[in-house]
């Protein structure tokens, strides 16, 4: 599992009301990305996010369109979907559905590598996390990258928690351990829950150390 750190980058503006493609700048491991908002359902309401908390979503046949149409014209073969919201999981936890697993493998199956960006709040519900994570694990993922994009804003609840609810999870999956790709998003300069994520004493915890690349 790779863990990095990285600064986001808009280079547009969204293109319509409420849901919109953005193309956005990304790590440097990554440099194009499909950046597609499909709901503005969040369990949290922070004072700082850009988006409002409602109750919409994306239509899961125009998703479709969208990445298809997109993965014809693409023309790098490091070009990825980046699902976010709102939270993303909120098509399973608020809408009641499965769409969020089949949006994912569209993007896989288009040709791009795919990114759910979370705060991780539904790792706290073990059933629900059981139902997400055998989607997750069950992909077919075929020779493309998948990443989790964690929120570790002060603002979010339990982010420390969940986070580590996160990387344990796939430090010791047989499925996608191996090559996930783990990004952790802080809230501008503020880094504290990132020092205690990677701190010694919750690595030991996990089970898990840094080592220098």
């Amino acid at each position: 599992v790779k863990v990095s750190m990285y600064d986001e980058e808009f280079i547009n503006k969204v293109i319509n009301s409420d849901f919109a493609p953005v193309i956005a700048m990304m790590s440097p491991s990554i440099k194009i990305q499909l950046l597609m908002d499909v709901t503005n359902v969040c369990d949290y309401n922070c004072p700082i996010c850009y988006k409002t908390a409602g109750n919409s979503r994306f239509n899961m046949d125009d998703f479709v369109d969208i990445v298809e149409l997109s993965g014809k014209n693409s023309r790098c073969s490091d070009e990825l979907v980046g699902i976010t919201g709102g939270e993303p999981c909120a098509l399973y936890t608020y809408f009641k559905t499965a769409d969020l697993r089949d949006m994912m493998q569209a993007g896989f199956d288009n040709g791009f590598n795919v990114v759910l960006k979370t705060n991780a709040g539904w790792t706290c519900d073990d059933k629900m996390a059981d139902l997400i994570w055998q989607d997750i694990d069950n992909l077919d993922r075929q020779d493309k990258k998948f990443g989790i994009d964690l929120s570790l804003s002060v603002y979010h609840k339990n982010a420390v928690d969940t986070t580590n609810r996160v990387l344990s999870h796939v430090c010791g999956s047989d499925k996608i351990g191996a090559d996930t790709q783990i990004e952790l998003l802080c809230t501008g300069n503020d880094s504290r829950n990132l020092d205690k994520v990677l701190s010694k004493q919750n690595l030991d915890t996990l089970g898990l150390k840094i080592e220098s690349t």
